[in-house]
């Protein structure tokens, strides 16, 4: 039975990924940005097109970490937040002599923004992978949305903690992901079904294996 249990877990997982990483391509294409940036910018045609290659270059790589991201979930999203901040730093250097201050500033705001936005977008696609594994209704996805996503946030916590760290503090951090699993369970218990809450502990256990595995191949 666990391995039947762990087949649909490996099955749904795969299918959230490519659902996720189908929708990040699509969100940061480099055409959507270049549209977003038009009309929130107040730049001139001439100018946009001498920022497209750097556009370009930014979409490219964001598509990418995104889905390195989503495919290592929790192990990669503190990198995600440092590899954009370089990149998108290095890009302001780039197109520094193109724009004056104001737009400068302004094309500044533009980039961190997309940034932010893309965080955001592997936070939720972890959330919606632990929707989407314990096969929740729409009623019970609304209502336990904030719940997961408290999980979501301090879980990306503990595991940032965590690879900062080092292996030294693996012990306390399968203490305090354990009571953080169990916390979780106590707030979901009341909402889901046996079947769910099996699911969720199936995830919660594999989850936690994947984490130290990839970190310290323990």
């Amino acid at each position: 039975m666990a391995t039947f249990h762990f087949r649909i877990f490996t099955f749904l997982a795969l299918f959230f990924f490519t659902s996720m990483s189908f929708a990040a391509e699509e969100q940061f294409d480099s055409e959507k940005i270049i549209s977003e940036l038009e009309e929130k910018s107040g730049l001139s045609r001439e100018q946009i097109s001498q920022l497209k290659p750097e556009i370009e270059a930014k979409s490219a790589q964001l598509k990418t970490d995104i889905k390195e991201s989503i495919d290592e979930g929790f192990l990669r999203l503190e990198e995600l937040s440092a590899k954009l901040d370089t990149a998108t730093k290095g890009t302001e250097e780039k197109v520094k002599q193109l724009l004056n201050s104001e737009e400068y500033l302004k094309f500044k705001d533009f980039l961190l923004s997309i940034d932010k936005k893309a965080v955001k977008n592997v936070k939720n696609s972890l959330t919606e992978e632990l929707s989407s594994v314990l096969q929740l209704t729409e009623e019970q996805a609304e209502k336990l949305k904030p719940v997961l996503e408290d999980s979501v946030n301090q879980l990306t916590e503990l595991v940032g903690n965590l690879t900062k760290s080092g292996k030294s503090a693996l012990d306390d951090f399968k203490v305090q992901y354990e009571n953080l699993s169990k916390r979780l369970r106590d707030k979901l218990k009341d909402t889901l079904d046996s079947k769910q809450l099996d699911r969720l502990d199936e995830y919660n256990k594999e989850k936690k294996e994947k984490i130290t595995q990839r970190l310290f191949e323990v």
